[in-house]
């Protein structure tokens, strides 16, 4: 749910709800990445993983990609024996 503070609140309430955010976002400090802010992290991630339209398969995420390209291979180590 999508915090909002409305320009009714009382200071109180619009503390509380920018606290909310904070808490929903999480702690920057504990980012296992060299960024420093959500954004940031997520950016680093998506550069990383690539453009998923690149797949040579047609599967629709990398852990589908990567237990299709597993099953081929473990079908090719049969075949050849």
């Amino acid at each position: 749910m999508i915090t909002t503070v409305d320009g009714t609140d009382t200071f109180d309430s619009w503390r509380i709800k920018t606290n909310q955010i904070s808490t929903d976002l999480g702690d920057a400090s504990t980012l296992n990445t060299v960024a420093t802010n959500g954004v940031d992290a997520i950016n680093e991630v998506d550069t990383k993983i690539g453009d998923l339209n690149d797949l040579a398969l047609s599967e629709p995420d990398l852990v589908s990609a990567a237990n299709a390209a597993r099953q081929y291979a473990f079908a090719m180590s049969i075949a050849l024996g």
